[in-house]
């Protein structure tokens, strides 16, 4: 609709179906936005989340899983999905792969994590038990299943 200055206007109440035209098209063009958005953000979520945890200087014992340590222990992952390791501790950290399925050729070191750091590694080229210890302080370990 043009107004007096020949300029388009804005559907108004007037004329419904016009109305219902611009919200069917703002619907299509959010709806475009929203489903990639969705699959990144969401449906590729990290899977398996692991925090490894401390007490702080002098209060990561040896031997002392329930002081330091990986949490879950034990954590299943689908094929495709990175596991996440988050350093919630006050010290550093490494995840070093001990172990994995003979044909799968899969293993990882992330080298020092620092407190509030993330790593994430991929398993999935073989389903299977994979594990892993903390070079720093090798009574800490914990195992990912790929499956």
């Amino acid at each position: 609709m043009k107004s007096a200055t020949g300029l388009e206007q804005a559907p108004s109440a007037d004329n419904p179906q016009r109305y219902l035209v611009w919200i069917l098209v703002a619907f299509v063009v959010s709806s475009a936005v929203a489903v990639p958005m969705y699959y990144y953000v969401v449906a590729r979520s990290p899977t398996a989340g692991i925090s490894i945890f401390d007490a702080g200087p002098q209060s990561c014992p040896a031997n002392d899983n329930a002081v330091c340590g990986f949490s879950p222990r034990t954590a299943t992952v689908p094929f495709g999905s990175p596991v996440f390791w988050t350093n919630n501790g006050r010290l550093n950290h490494t995840v070093t792969s001990t172990g994995y399925p003979s044909t799968a050729g899969t293993h990882f070191d992330s080298g020092i994590i620092h407190p509030g750091e993330i790593y994430n590694f991929e398993l999935s080229t073989k389903a299977g038990t994979y594990t892993y210890y903390c070079r720093i302080h090798t009574w800490m370990t914990g195992t990912v299943v790929v499956g």
